[in-house]
């Protein structure tokens, strides 16, 4: 997951470079500090009295910062192979080639807590929060100033890469963040998911097993119990072992019997791994804690429909489209629990209903078809096929089934 430390060989050559560009950079910096204001002289004050500024020197500006976002970089890749004196360097010149490198200030002054064996968070000063705030977002700081090396900004950097999808680049980042705050319990949730997304379920339960033991309190705190479940099932699920996923599940409902976010976790997992009488049973409870609620509903509806016992599954879909009749979901629903019982013109009824609240819905085509192929309204069913060849996703199972029944239908028309 993360990149292969440098070889020996590797630091030995760039240390090399940098000491041969050690003049060059020198040049750079006198440059820079010639820019800057005069002081109080009589020459400075005539100039601003003349409304006269300074030009600032473009190249030596552009130049300092490029190499700075470099030493930059290169010193965060000596801290993190343990090589701190010359990270320390690095960070320290960054800082004279650009005195705006917020990055590298705060590489230095972590630096120096990690020559003295302390891995705690680094405190900002007032500059540097200011100048950290003049950048739009994470990637607009990176990009001009490089990498961080500090447990509380790798961790918001893992954070920004995992949102923008982005996940090994985030995993680094965190596994770094891990191993400055080994205790920060949101570090190991991230990774949890990251690990659980690529099916190393093992590496997530040892993350979650990890998490459980921090001291503190905010491992017992009821979100984090809640997210603990979600990772620890769904690694359990992707390792198909689904009596343990449901045994993590079940005890933490136990626990926390009224936490709806983890009601919706449990129904989404047990609904993604086909556990539809389990599903059934998080529904009823939260029908339970609110009665009426549509979404509850609905999906209670839809698991009737998975596990076969249309009845159910109608009587339920009347009550929600009574309530609300152009609830397209329940409407398709509805159609299909009809179909699949033989209840053909209410299923027409639900799929014409469906097709005049949303046009383009290819399923109320597809149903209509069918209906009307097993009535053999043969021209019927093909003018619906041929309205939901021109709407449907092409290459699924279905798009193939109703080609081959126009082909077929359309070898019988006169």
């Amino acid at each position: 997951i993360t990149p292969l430390p440098p070889t020996a060989e590797a630091i030995s050559a760039n240390q090399s470079f940098w000491q041969r560009a050690e003049s060059p950079l020198q040049n750079v910096v006198r440059r820079l500090a010639a820019d800057k204001p005069a002081g109080f002289k009589i020459e400075s004050r005539f100039s601003k009295a003349l409304n006269l500024r300074r030009e600032p020197n473009a190249p030596a500006l552009w130049t300092g910062a490029m190499y700075a976002r470099t030493l930059n970089s290169w010193g965060v890749t000596l801290q993190q192979n343990d090589q701190f004196k010359p990270a320390a360097w690095c960070f320290q010149r960054a800082g004279e080639l650009n005195p705006e490198n917020v990055a590298a200030q705060i590489n230095l002054g972590y630096n120096e807590k990690l020559q003295r064996a302390d891995k705690s968070a680094f405190g900002l000063t007032k500059t540097m929060d200011d100048q950290l705030a003049a950048y739009r977002n994470w990637q607009d700081f990176l990009n001009k100033n490089g990498p961080l090396d500090e447990p509380q900004y790798c961790y918001q950097q893992g954070v920004t890469f995992a949102q923008g999808g982005l996940y090994r680049e985030a995993a680094a980042q965190f596994l770094r963040a891990k191993q400055l705050a080994p205790d920060n319990f949101s570090t190991y949730l991230w990774l949890a998911q990251i690990y659980n997304a690529w099916q190393l379920s093992d590496a997530a339960l040892e993350l979650t097993a990890t998490a459980r033991k921090l001291p503190g309190e905010f491992p017992n705190q009821p979100a984090s119990q809640v997210e603990l479940a979600n990772a620890e099932a769904t690694a359990n699920f992707n390792k198909n072992e689904p009596e343990a996923a449901r045994r993590v599940l079940e005890t933490t409902m136990a626990r926390l019997p009224d936490d709806a976010s983890l009601l919706n976790i449990a129904l989404r997992l047990y609904l993604t791994y086909q556990r539809h009488t389990n599903a059934l049973a998080v529904v009823e409870k939260q029908l339970r804690l609110t009665p009426d609620d549509p979404t509850a509903l609905n999906n209670q509806s839809f698991i009737y429909l998975q596990l076969r016992q249309f009845d159910r599954a109608i009587q339920l879909l009347d009550r929600i489209i009574a309530a609300q009749p152009a609830n397209a979901v329940a409407l398709l629903n509805r159609a299909i629990a009809h179909f699949q019982s033989d209840h053909l013109d209410e299923a027409r009824q639900d799929y014409a209903a469906l097709q005049t609240l949303a046009p383009t819905a290819y399923q109320a085509s597809y149903g209509l078809g069918e209906i009307a192929y097993r009535q053999k309204d043969f021209p019927t069913a093909i003018a619906n096929y041929e309205h939901y060849l021109a709407q449907a996703p092409p290459g699924t199972a279905e798009a193939a089934h109703v080609t081959a029944r126009l082909a077929e239908l359309k070898t019988k028309s006169p």
